[in-house]
């Protein structure tokens, strides 16, 4: 027997990468969850990864 508390903020729309790029993730991490191979191939995937690692370094400066 497990317990599991995952609180979610799921960010869409326009701007929603740069919205992401100042949010407040716990410990900096978050999920990018894509339906197929368009999102990777398209560069939204890295664009979202982006946007984790600049909160995650601006995190650590403060």
């Amino acid at each position: 027997m497990f317990s599991l508390y995952m609180p979610t903020r799921l960010f869409f729309g326009p701007r929603s990468v740069q919205k992401l790029a100042r949010a407040r993730l716990p410990e900096g991490r978050g999920l990018i969850i894509t339906g197929g191979t368009s999102t990777t191939r398209l560069g939204y995937a890295a664009k979202v990864a982006d946007a984790l690692a600049k909160c995650f370094r601006s995190r650590q400066l403060n």
